[in-house]
């Protein structure tokens, strides 16, 4: 009667039909007064079945149901009050099945997390540790199935037993549609990597990345990529660090969330060390409470610490380069002890200490050196601007000069594009550069010219030039 879901006052009434017919009055007498307590049991129960259930439910919707809006919270609860479990398995299920985008992403988390939960307080620890094995030692989503299917079917109390195994239904539904979703998703991510972080690979590197991707294999699409930053040299390095660097501090952000990306900016803001700011970040880490969220965290953090490693070595090598560079290209107009200057500065680091200097010494420049400097620190100009904007928008502003644009306009448009870059590190060089270089292009040359008007006839007001 009870498995085929007769009522509780129904299975009463039947025990009382039986003990009436038993013909031993002692026995009889018993079995009444057993009844009677019983009954008083079994009505404490359900209402300590009902209050825990409540409890329960509102576990479950602060764990993992809080992907439902709150229309559909209620109607869980509505469901739920009636006694109806498998109407909430079957109302949620459809739910995460229609859901899509970032909803479904987190329903899929808290869906798998409930399963593990549940599933281990069916099986045990026991058994639930041995699964946890399996699935490190790679084994396959179906025989970790088969697996847990094996310890249900020993669970010896029957009414547990059956819980566990409506449960496992849900759950591998949960998996599979997880399983796809995922898929889908690993795609769409896949891409959105390689248009924002990766487009420093060649074509053949990115199709390789793909075929590694496709067999799941991201622990080797890291070292893959990894070992293809460290390969690199010249401008292909440089542009690689930029892009991984920024892919480490969108990927953290994503982990710690917002408020804790927050605290690390502050700490980075007040001059903080890389070491104090990457332990700050392993301390948030290992706060994570989703085991999967972070054992992928602490994967990305030593990937990233690799990578501001590299950049770092990098960066110093290529900051000398660059600079012997400039001084033999733009700088020339420097006597020696203001060479020297700029090159101690320079070893500091403080890149815009640098630039404030030069541009002091630029201001200060008269005669036959301000208009060398001034020359050089154009083409500087020309040189770095259409790094930063790129050879499209560089046609832009040659056009508009031909076309007769005044340097403001110019200036202007080149504000425009530099608006347009994504937040970081380089957008904030570019907007430091390109203010540098509205006072270059802001000189006019009359004070040398009325000096050197025989000599130097060619020089005239400086126009931007592209």
């Amino acid at each position: 009667m009870k498995e085929s879901g007769a009522s509780n006052e129904d299975i009463a009434a039947k025990i009382n039909e039986f003990i009436a017919e038993i013909s031993d009055e002692a026995k009889k007498a018993k079995a009444e007064k057993a009844a009677v307590v019983c009954r008083k049991i079994y009505g404490v129960a359900r209402r300590f079945r009902r209050d825990h259930h409540e409890h329960k439910l509102e576990e479950a919707m602060e764990k993992y149901l809080t992907w439902l809006n709150d229309d559909q919270k209620a109607e869980v609860k509505k469901i739920y009050e009636t006694g109806g479990r498998e109407e909430v398995y079957k109302k949620v299920m459809a739910w995460f099945e229609g859901a899509s985008g970032d909803v479904k992403e987190k329903a899929a988390v808290e869906l798998k997390a409930a399963c593990k939960h549940y599933i281990k307080d069916y099986i045990g620890d026991e058994n639930a540790g041995k699964l946890k094995e399996m699935k490190e030692s790679g084994a396959s989503d179906q025989d970790i199935s088969g697996k847990v299917m094996e310890f249900i079917a020993a669970i010896s109390d029957g009414e547990k037993k059956a819980k566990a195994e409506k449960a496992a239904v849900a759950c591998k539904k949960i998996y599979g549609v997880t399983r796809r979703f995922r898929r889908d998703h690993h795609e769409h991510k896949l891409e959105e990597a390689m248009e924002k972080y990766l487009t420093w690979l060649n074509d053949e590197q990115k199709a390789e990345v793909k075929k590694i991707y496709e067999t799941g294999g991201r622990e080797e699409v890291y070292k893959k990529v990894m070992a293809w930053f460290e390969g690199a040299s010249g401008d292909v390095k440089e542009k690689a660090a930029i892009e991984l660097k920024a892919a480490c501090k969108h990927y953290i952000k994503d982990y710690i969330g917002d408020e804790n990306a927050g605290k690390i900016k502050e700490l980075k803001e007040s001059g903080a060390s890389d070491q104090d700011i990457s332990a700050k970040v392993m301390e948030f880490i290992a706060a994570i409470s989703d085991g999967e969220k972070k054992a992928k965290a602490e994967k990305a953090a030593v990937a990233c610490k690799k990578v501001y490693g590299v950049a770092r070595r990098f960066r110093r090598d290529h900051h000398e380069h660059k600079l012997e560079e400039a001084m033999e290209k733009y700088l020339t107009w420097l006597r020696d002890e203001q060479k020297a200057e700029v090159k101690r500065v320079y070893a500091t680091g403080d890149r815009d200490s640098v630039h404030h200097t030069v541009m002091g010494m630029f201001n200060d420049a008269e005669g036959d050196q301000k208009q060398k400097a001034t020359i050089q620190l154009r083409a500087a100009c020309k040189h770095y601007i259409k790094d930063y904007i790129g050879k499209e928008n560089v046609t832009k502003i040659k056009a508009m000069k031909d076309g007769g644009a005044t340097n403001e306009a110019i200036s202007a448009k080149i504000d425009e594009f530099i608006a347009e870059m994504a937040d970081g590190e380089r957008k904030s060089q570019a907007k430091r550069v390109a203010q540098e270089c509205k006072k270059v292009y802001g000189v006019k040359m009359s004070r040398a010219r009325r000096h050197y008007a025989e000599r130097r006839q060619r020089y005239r007001h400086v126009a931007i030039d592209f």
